[in-house]
């Protein structure tokens, strides 16, 4: 989340319009779309520990495409992009995996939103400090980002457990109500 405390000063000293700041907020949902819809998937036929070292390194390459491209919206685009889909994957597999180190039935998902919700405000809270104090305002929190990053996927491929999960759970039928019409809209 090291981005959204930036985009003050996309506008004000890169000379980024409304538009374009909008456009780039934009280019993360079209990354997490599809990778909420696939997280799953992946996580069925390589376990949790692959593709959470996917969305790791993900992540840091979105970094590395915002850092590089902070004069060029083309390239802060991808990186969205990129940071989207790391974040959808590591929302459906980390909570997979949380599920599978857990006997306590409702705790993975506690853990999980926690955890989101924490990161979120702490990267939020760190950006903004680098942004407001470091030498290099458009740089420095993208780079402290890919190093944790670099460490996270080090601490992933070390982790205990390498869960598979079911690729498809067995339908109860009677429990298969099509969505409204109203949900394909939305």
């Amino acid at each position: 989340n090291q981005f959204t405390p930036l985009l003050t000063m996309y506008r004000a000293e890169r000379g980024f319009s409304e538009l374009a700041v909008n456009t780039l907020l934009f280019g993360y949902v079209i990354g997490l779309i599809p990778s909420l819809l696939l997280a799953h998937r992946l996580a069925a036929r390589w376990g949790t520990r692959t593709p959470l070292v996917l969305a790791v390194s993900v992540s840091a390459l979105g970094s590395i495409l915002v850092a590089a491209g902070s004069h060029d919206p083309a390239l802060m685009f991808a990186g969205r992009m990129s940071t989207g889909m790391a974040l959808g994957i590591g929302m459906v597999v980390g909570g997979l995996a949380l599920d599978s180190l857990t006997t306590t039935p409702g705790r993975a998902p506690r853990a999980s939103a926690m955890s989101l919700t924490s990161g979120f405000a702490m990267g939020a809270g760190a950006a903004g400090a680098l942004a407001q104090w470091a030498p290099t305002p458009a740089t420095a929190p993208f780079l402290l980002h890919g190093v944790l990053c670099a460490t996270g996927a080090v601490l992933i491929t070390r982790s205990p457990t390498n869960s598979t999960v079911q690729a498809r759970p067995e339908p109860l039928e009677r429990n298969r109500i099509p969505p409204p019409r109203a949900f394909h809209l939305l």
